[in-house]
């Protein structure tokens, strides 16, 4: 079965009955963005449907800009290949698409679990930039570094410490930049999507919560 779905700018609502399909909709675009699916325990093969003839999963999309520019990707996928068309011509790079679900188990972690928030703030970002992505991966690393050297205990321990310590406290601070960056871009939308939901007018803003100093 094919169905054309054609959505409008701003705020969408799909509705319909259980089985309708609502779901897959969603899990199309998710794993068009992330050649991943959003559901636990759901890998590439779970995807594909036992009626498929090949053992592939092929994607088509056209895009509209805010210039008005019409953009027309296709995406073929399968277990070792990956392939990418734009406008009819192969791409070498994969296409990228900034692609965020939430869904209301989220949400409540959202408000309530702060490492879930944070980690979440995280992931979000990265799709964006490709600089945050950077500057998370070598934290990360160096977390592990530091961690390895405390439970091994080796020579010169404070020294390798003092070092790692000094190159994270630069991290951490280009990373709050990043993420107060993308929180001065995210505020001005807060507002206006919180009207179109609910038909109220209230000033919507989130605030970074940090002991980093970005005023020095």
């Amino acid at each position: 079965t094919s169905v054309d779905v054609d959505l409008s700018p701003g705020l969408n609502c799909i509705y319909g009955g259980n089985g309708n399909g609502k779901t897959n909709f969603l899990e199309a675009i998710y794993f068009l963005a992330h050649k991943k699916s959003f559901r636990k325990k759901t890998g590439y093969s779970q995807i594909l449907s036992t009626e498929s003839g090949k053992n592939e999963i092929i994607f088509t999309v056209s895009t509209v800009n805010l210039n008005n520019k019409s953009d027309y990707y296709s995406v073929r996928y399968s277990n070792n290949e990956s392939v990418y068309f734009k406008n009819g011509k192969s791409l070498k790079k994969k296409l990228r698409f900034g692609c965020v679900f939430i869904n209301p188990f989220d949400s409540f972690l959202f408000h309530n679990d702060s490492s879930f928030r944070r980690n979440w703030l995280d992931s979000s970002i990265k799709k964006i930039s490709t600089n945050y992505k950077r500057l998370i991966n070598a934290s990360n690393l160096l977390v592990k570094q530091r961690n390895s050297l405390l439970k091994n205990r080796g020579k010169n321990l404070f020294a390798q410490i003092d070092a790692i310590d000094d190159v994270l406290a630069d991290l951490y601070y280009k990373i709050t930049i990043e993420r107060q960056l993308f929180i001065n871009e995210l505020n001005p939308v807060c507002t206006n999507v919180f009207f179109e939901v609910f038909s109220e007018s209230n000033t919507i803003f989130i605030k970074l919560s940090s002991k980093i100093n970005l005023n020095n």
